[in-house]
């Protein structure tokens, strides 16, 4: 008959793979922020929009652009998609949104993921591993 130690041995190495399993999934989670899109006036565009944002645009032709702002002015928004740089007139654009990370949405979506991971390597434990009293 094996020691306890012999038992829990594997059984401990078994829940480690599953806590570095967590990890790295949660680390991927981490990467990926909520976001959400908050619409713009377009003829306020110009205040509205700074260097580094994120835009969706819908432009008169039907068109739909979804680009990171370089710069704006009173009649143009520039910016860069798909590596090329675009100079977007205001005046076509008929509906504009900027996509904003939801800080309180990323939080409380890690903090229940890690919850739900702390709570099944639990039950994990408990259920699995079994130590003999000496």
């Amino acid at each position: 008959m094996k020691s306890g130690q012999d038992i829990v041995g594997p059984r401990l190495s078994c829940i480690a793979r599953l806590v570095r399993g967590v990890v790295v999934g949660l680390a991927c989670c981490s990467l990926v922020a909520c976001t959400t899109l908050s619409p713009v006036n377009t003829t306020t565009a110009a205040l509205a929009v700074r260097p580094g944002d994120h835009v969706e645009a819908t432009l008169k032709d039907g068109r739909q652009l979804s680009f990171a702002v370089d710069r704006s002015d009173a009649r143009f928004l520039y910016g860069r998609e798909g590596g090329q740089e675009i100079a977007i007139d205001r005046r076509d654009i008929v509906h504009l949104q900027i996509r904003e990370v939801s800080v309180g949405r990323t939080g409380l979506l890690t903090l229940a993921v890690i919850g739900a991971a702390l709570f099944a390597v639990g039950v994990y434990a408990i259920r699995h591993i079994k130590v003999d009293d000496p």
